[in-house]
């Protein structure tokens, strides 16, 4: 989310260039909520807050499955952040913005 579009895919492809087998995880923030397109006012809310802090964030992810497709990557897990609060019980009741930032790991 820190990197350019352009950046992400460059990193994507030499890890596939110069390894045969390798499995990465990272962090991404849904494009729903970069567009400020979530249609949920905590969210919406939030987006401005963050805007006005000066954390803008560069790139989103649309659909981790045509990333993965792109780069003939499996999908090994991806969950949002409220999904594995409340799954390790530190909150079963997560803020709606917790919804559009996940945590995933892909695979060669």
């Amino acid at each position: 989310m820190y990197l350019e579009a352009e950046d992400v895919e460059k990193i994507l492809s030499l890890l596939k260039e110069n390894f045969k087998q390798f499995t990465i995880s990272f962090d991404y923030v849904h494009m729903a909520f970069l567009e400020n397109t979530t249609k949920n006012a905590e969210v919406e809310a939030a987006f401005e807050r963050f805007k006005k802090a000066g954390l803008n964030w560069i790139t989103g992810v649309k659909s981790l499955i045509e990333v993965a497709e792109k780069f003939g990557l499996v999908i090994i897990d991806d969950r949002t952040s409220a999904e594995l609060a409340k799954e390790y019980q530190v909150d079963e009741d997560p803020v709606a913005t917790m919804q559009y930032y996940s945590l995933c790991t892909l695979r060669s």
